[in-house]
């Protein structure tokens, strides 16, 4: 275990985004896990839709194959399964544990053994309390914004609407790292009705693909601040399915003079039907509208 400031090199520069950066920091295991791209997985712990654990899982998994470290917070529930899914894919990335109690607390004691193993395999350990100090609700609260500093992205698996997970997802907007969240849950669906996060597919293949593409074009493209691309997933529920090919021009609605052209499609099924991921370069800059609910194919007369 080492403590640091913020004049340690070891200190992630990320964190002093932060309108009060923890210092001192703690950390243990392997620090060089705080140098890698970073993606935040994070949800409640005790999961409200079928399946989101396993989701959690499979995409810390896939990004961990790409070299990403999966962060997270050590609770039960989501937490637990991203650490382990980035765990079990044994590199290049792994995992950072932020916790809510002291450096050498293993909480909660049903996570004691994945704390153990966050240690032994690479991955990282951190907090800003220090050996001793006791687990509180503030400090998991105060965790959270760590968390979202930390990552270049930040995915909200599963949320109920007191969820811990959503002040992640508020940290994470105030810091301007791109948000998505697994559909399905009344946190998750909140912040995708306020046009705050970006749905990911359930596929967790094509989700790390998604994130991938989000750290590599940042905020401010992925998030519908002024860009070139976005991506939009298209579901049967979201109006009689228009299936989109690459070259396709398309606009925001048939008023708009917004100009685009369809770079990327990914057609994939789920247990909803079959779905596109549409990529869209646009001329000129987007603007701030949702894409996933305004996209339509422009007509030759207005293209």
């Amino acid at each position: 275990m080492v403590t640091i400031d913020r004049t340690d090199e070891r200190y992630p520069s990320c964190l002093g985004e932060l309108r009060s950066p923890p210092v001192p920091l703690y950390l243990d295991g392997n620090h060089e896990a705080l140098e890698l791209r970073a993606v935040a997985i994070v949800g409640s712990r005790v999961p409200t839709e079928s399946g989101s654990e396993t989701f959690a899982y499979d995409l810390a998994k896939q990004l961990a194959h790409r070299g990403y470290a999966v962060a997270s917070g050590l609770a039960r529930g989501i937490d637990a399964a991203a650490h382990a899914g980035a765990l079990d894919a044994h590199g290049p990335g792994t995992t950072v544990a932020v916790l809510g109690c002291g450096i050498d607390r293993a909480y909660p004691r049903a996570n004691h053994d994945l704390f153990r193993r966050i240690l032994a395999e690479g991955g990282c350990i951190v907090s800003e309390y220090g050996p001793g100090t006791e687990p509180a609700p503030w400090r998991f609260l105060a965790r959270n914004r760590i968390v979202a500093a930390l990552a270049d992205a930040v995915v909200v698996v599963d949320a109920h609407e007191r969820s811990g997970s959503l002040v992640t997802a508020d940290f994470a907007s105030e810091l301007r790292r791109p948000l998505f969240v697994r559909l399905g849950t009344p946190g998750t669906d909140d912040l995708f009705a306020r046009n705050l996060a970006v749905p990911l597919v359930s596929d967790a293949t094509l989700a790390a693909t998604t994130l991938d593409d989000a750290v590599a074009a940042g905020f401010a493209s992925w998030m519908k601040f002024p860009a070139t691309r976005e991506t939009a997933l298209y579901r049967p529920y979201d109006r009689e399915l228009v299936r989109f090919h690459v070259g396709d021009r398309v606009t925001f609605d048939p008023s708009s003079h917004l100009r685009g052209t369809v770079v990327r499609v990914e057609d994939f099924d789920d247990e909803l039907g079959t779905n596109q991921l549409v990529t869209v370069e646009w001329l000129p800059v987007a603007s701030t509208k949702e894409l996933a609910q305004d996209l339509h194919k422009a007509s030759e007369e207005n293209g």
